[in-house]
């Protein structure tokens, strides 16, 4: 019998072997370069930055960590960035920008590598740093809220740090009790690192300044606020504002109280110079003229050798020639012919009007003049107090005129 032949095993080609191998290679160069590609620096940036705009919860928990806190970052933590950003998306695509070329953005996000995929590439995540803001008002012992949620009260610099919030959008609220009103403010704010990090929140209040009789109490709504001050002037500030504030100045004068007519506060006067009507007050300017045209008759009258009566100037006296102080200064003008006293240029300076109750006014002046008597020179200076008055539509008249220290 003839033995049957065994047949040997069929080898693959070397070239199959080597083709498997070039394909197996190939793919493997194609994973990692799309690989690289989708997990490249930008392409996570961009992802990352995506999920804010369209505020995806994934994104959150799984991309971005809050410094200093622990647990998942979930889309209530994000609120305030995802509101900042959806409504300033070109800020968006400037941390987007800032995060690729420099890992971080000066407003407190910054990029970190937060372990690998696949072993191989690596994971980026978006860190954000919490901030604590100052919100300012302008009064202390204000109650404060964020988010509307109390953070506590301004202290006695007005003002109050609050505690550790995330960056992006907040609002802020400000309640106060003012002078017996309920205040309050609201406020939409953005709060970031390095900018925005104080906010003032202002309650309706205003501040204004004065002009009115040295010494003068300024009220509002029956509330002393302030002083005139020998200037003239004066200052109130943080009036809160109601439907009707009601502001005047007070002021005593000879034992009298005297009021001025009541002004109406609008926010237009605010930083305003508000001046006050007195119903008996005379003007500065018709005091100084009515006082120089009476020394400028007595500096004639002395100079002259007559009498006071020739210089038109009784008429301005209460009574005329009967008033005792008009006939105390026409002795005063004779003295001086007895005495050969010579007057020089006279200045006359009005110091002070203040209205009294009856229609009248007091006005201080100073009267001061360089004196000649023979050959020795002096000098004249003289104060005096003088009650004023004037009927409707009448000239003014001088009740009293007495000298005063």
């Amino acid at each position: 019998m003839t033995k049957p032949k065994h047949e040997q095993p069929t080898r693959p080609r070397p070239w199959k072997r080597i083709l498997l191998i070039l394909i197996l290679v190939v793919v493997a160069a194609g994973l990692l370069f799309i690989g690289y590609r989708y997990y490249a620096k930008d392409q996570q940036v961009d992802r990352i930055t995506s999920g804010i705009l369209n505020e995806q919860e994934k994104t959150f928990a799984d991309n971005v960590q809050i410094t200093g806190r622990t647990g998942t970052v979930t889309s209530d933590t994000m609120k305030p960035v995802v509101n900042y950003y959806q409504q300033h998306p070109h800020e968006l695509a400037v941390l987007k920008d800032q995060l690729e070329q420099n890992n971080a953005a000066p407003n407190g996000f910054r990029l970190v590598k937060k372990g690998t995929y696949f072993g191989i590439f690596p994971h980026y995540r978006l860190a954000i740093t919490p901030i604590r803001p100052i919100i300012q008002t302008n009064a202390p012992g204000a109650t404060i809220k964020v988010d509307g949620h109390s953070i506590g009260q301004t202290d006695a610099e007005q003002q109050l740090q609050a505690p550790a919030l995330i960056p992006g959008f907040h609002s802020v609220k400000v309640t106060a009790e003012v002078d017996g009103q309920h205040l309050s403010a609201f406020k939409q704010t953005s709060f970031f690192a390095n900018e925005h990090q104080k906010v003032t929140v202002p309650l309706a209040m205003l501040s204004f300044r004065v002009k009115g009789p040295a010494g003068a109490e300024i009220y509002v709504n029956d509330q002393r606020r302030g002083t005139i001050a020998n200037d003239g002037t004066g200052a109130v500030t943080d009036v809160p504002m109601n439907q009707q504030n009601t502001t005047w100045l007070q002021v005593n004068v000879d034992g009298q109280t005297v009021r001025s007519e009541n002004r109406t506060l609008t926010k237009r006067d605010n930083g305003k110079l508000l001046s006050y009507t007195f119903p008996s007050v005379v003007s500065k300017d018709d005091s100084f003229q009515l006082f120089q045209n009476l020394w400028t008759g007595i500096g004639n009258a002395t100079n002259l050798n007559r009498s006071l009566d020739d210089q038109n100037v009784a008429g301005s006296f209460q009574d005329g020639t009967n008033n005792p102080d008009y006939q105390a200064l026409n002795d005063v003008v004779k003295q001086n012919q007895q005495s050969h006293l010579q007057f020089g240029t006279i200045h006359l300076q009005i110091e002070k009007v203040q209205p009294l109750n009856d229609n009248a006014s007091l006005v201080t002046y100073r009267v001061q003049s360089d004196v000649k008597v023979n050959d020795t020179t002096g000098t004249l200076d003289n104060r005096y107090q003088a009650r004023v008055a004037a009927g409707a539509g009448q000239p003014l008249e001088i009740q009293t005129n007495q000298i005063v220290q």
